[in-house]
């Protein structure tokens, strides 16, 4: 790379509709195969009725709704292909408020069967209080690619690591310097890998 790249890449413009019809170009021509669905669980609360003795002795049957629990499996992206992921960890020791916190996160560029370019946040976190009790969240969203999403791609993610009193942070979700001579560059290149 040239020392004058960040001055080539201020200069350059992207090309939003060029990059999106090049990824639908892509999705139909790779012999790649896809990877499966991506799913989360969440939890649904459904009534159910339910029946219980009352009265004297418990003779009497009386009927009542209740609300149960039920974890239902959400698709939130279809088939697709993983362009770049980035991952960010904490763990963090014992405290006023817990024992043990750990946290997970990963986001991913992705480009959908139908040609679609997706970004996919997908986190996960667990608490282990000073009481004994454990709380385990995670959850997953996914929404279009904007041109801050496209435009990070074109800058290097490099795997830092650093502690504190509060504890450990590692990954590589940072943006660093910017290593492609124009804006789209780095999407693309990563499109081109699934030719």
């Amino acid at each position: 790379m040239t020392s004058n790249v960040p001055g080539k890449y201020a200069a350059s413009t992207l090309d939003t509709r060029r990059i999106r019809a090049y990824a639908r170009r892509v999705a139909r021509e790779t012999t790649t195969a896809p990877a499966e669905p991506l799913t989360k669980c969440t939890q649904v609360y459904v009534p159910v009725v339910k029946i219980r003795s009352v009265g004297f002795l418990g003779l009497k049957k009386e009927t009542y709704t209740a609300h149960e629990t039920h974890e239902r499996s959400i698709e939130v992206v279809g088939s697709h292909w993983v362009l770049f992921s980035t991952r960010h960890f904490i763990t963090q020791g014992k405290c006023k408020r817990h024992k043990a916190y750990e946290y997970e996160e990963t986001n991913s560029w992705v480009l959908a069967t139908n040609g679609e370019l997706l970004k996919v946040w997908q986190w996960g976190d667990f608490t282990l209080f000073n009481s004994g009790v454990t709380k385990r969240e995670s959850d997953c969203t996914v929404r279009a690619m904007t041109e801050d999403d496209i435009l990070e791609l074109d800058h290097d993610h490099k795997f830092t690591h650093y502690e504190d009193r509060s504890g450990h942070y590692r990954g590589d979700r940072q943006a660093g310097r910017i290593v492609r001579h124009a804006k789209g560059v780095g999407l693309s290149l990563k499109l081109k890998q699934l030719l």
